[in-house]
């Protein structure tokens, strides 16, 4: 039986970590082939196929840098690892879902005036999702409000509605992932267990709603305060 999605990295050593049960992440200070360079040590990051048997683990102390940083019940857990994001997001109902790692590299061939994270590595292990992504600089809009004058507030305001006009810029005839792969958007399908991301049902469930159905954009799902990035310089960028 898989263990939770909050257990699913373990610590091998200082420098390695078994995610899942069949990747390990290496921190090297050389490599041929790495994810990514680490801007506070200067340490590379690989992946490899994890050993048989499995090395023996321990969980995450709490001295460590690597950190659980979100744990969504048990659907979701995030953990850092300096410049990159490990996501665990279990699948289940979403398996003829659009993946997220589909969407940012979809995102990465376009143009954007404005930051996100970078898709580094995904794989799929039973009933789960694992993806490596890089940071994108800067704090949440969350942590940050308080300590921002009027002048960058508003500026902050702005660049949001921007960031999504310019993303509505892409058009769609159905209700679907970039791929055409279903919407995993479970707020627009809360009655059903489990869920039905169908384009016909997210679309029949959103006119019940009285919502206008003529016309589908690009959006970001869950544009809120803690998914919304603001650096020293005033920079915006989006995540999640």
């Amino acid at each position: 039986m898989a263990s939770h999605v909050r257990n699913s990295v373990k610590q091998i050593d200082g420098d390695s970590w078994l995610i899942g049960e069949k990747l390990v992440l290496h921190k090297k200070q050389s490599a041929q082939e790495w994810l990514w360079r680490d801007s506070n040590d200067g340490c590379y990051y690989s992946i490899a196929e994890a050993p048989t048997p499995l090395p023996i683990t321990i969980p995450l102390q709490s001295n460590s840098y690597v950190r659980l940083v979100h744990d969504a019940g048990d659907a979701l857990a995030v953990w850092s690892f300096g410049d990159a994001f490990l996501k665990v997001k279990l699948v289940q109902d979403r398996t003829a879902a659009t993946r997220e790692h589909v969407t940012l590299r979809w995102l990465a061939g376009r143009k954007l005036s404005f930051a996100i994270p970078n898709a580094l590595h995904h794989t799929e292990e039973a009933d789960r999702s694992h993806l490596f992504v890089s940071r994108v600089p800067g704090r949440s809009v969350a942590d940050a409000w308080r300590g921002l004058s009027e002048h960058e507030k508003e500026h902050c305001v702005v660049c949001v509605g921007e960031i999504c006009e310019e993303l509505s810029a892409w058009g769609s005839d159905a209700m679907t992932g970039v791929d055409g792969a279903q919407l995993p958007e479970s707020f627009l399908d809360m009655f059903h267990n489990p869920h039905d991301f169908r384009p016909e049902t997210l679309q029949e469930n959103c006119s019940q709603l009285g919502m206008g159905c003529d016309t589908f954009v690009f959006c970001h799902c869950d544009l809120g305060p803690y998914n919304i990035m603001v650096d020293r310089g005033g920079s915006v960028g989006v995540i999640d």
